[in-house]
């Protein structure tokens, strides 16, 4: 069985790998911002120990509360 680490990037709906996804969602929320505004964004990926099929890629506002 073939493990795959393709995820989708809930914004634009692109399938990626995990590498490919990190880059592509530092540029994502900003092509898709209709308000443009500029803010400062923080990025977290989790990955589960031990599994590399399971990734999460998270953005928010770095003045959100965590």
């Amino acid at each position: 069985m073939a493990r795959s680490n393709a995820g989708t990037c809930e914004l634009c709906k692109r399938q990626a790998s995990k590498s490919q996804m990190t880059r592509h969602v530092a540029t994502c929320a900003a092509d898709h911002d209709s308000s443009g505004a500029e803010e400062s964004i923080v990025q977290f990926r989790i990955d589960a120990a031990g599994d590399p099929r399971y990734w999460l890629h998270v953005e928010a506002r770095s003045e959100a509360p965590f």
